[in-house]
């Protein structure tokens, strides 16, 4: 089992990698469940392990987390993709071109709220490109309902608000 466990991770390290995006929880768990590679349970345990190893870095995202590699994932799976076989790196590649397009789109412009200490809302909303953070802005507001409409106008707006940002800032 241990050898098994040590493959499930290297695919999970080299599918990080190869997308060169955050991915979450349930996205990795598809991946391994509809390949058949492991259970859903095991995902989660690894994942836990990978996180606790410093291979990977948990970031917590609505209910799930954001999952990037590490520059310790990245050493491992360098030494490592060779006994990952091509026939499955080949799976991974194609799984991620098939769903890239939603993949970018859900987690390229996050934007979530929170309740927080003084009984508001706040909202924070991102612009990831490459695996890079280019923008976080943090707003709070007092109802939800407010909350709620900044999540669904970034994700309409974030790039003329950035573009905004660049031109009075710059």
């Amino acid at each position: 089992m241990t050898e098994a466990f040590t493959l499930y991770k290297l695919i999970l390290l080299y599918t990080l990698e190869t997308a060169q995006e955050p991915l979450t929880t349930s996205w990795l768990c598809d991946l391994m469940v509809e390949k058949q590679y492991t259970s859903y349970f095991n995902v989660q345990q690894i994942l836990s392990e990978m996180s606790e190893a410093g291979l990977i870095t948990p970031e917590k995202y609505r209910n799930s987390f954001l999952y990037t590699i590490t520059d310790e994932g990245l050493g491992t799976i360098d030494l490592f993709r060779h006994n990952i076989s091509p026939e499955i790196r080949r799976e991974i590649d194609t799984y991620l071109r098939e769903h890239g397009c939603e993949l970018l789109e859900r987690h390229s412009y996050p934007a979530i709220y929170d309740r927080n200490e003084f009984q508001e809302y706040t909202v924070d909303c991102r612009i990831r490109e490459k695996g890079h953070e280019l923008l976080h802005l943090s707003l709070s507001v007092p109802t939800e309902e407010a909350a709620m409409t900044i999540c669904k106008k970034w994700r309409e707006k974030n790039s003329e608000i950035y573009c905004l940002l660049m031109e009075n800032l710059l």
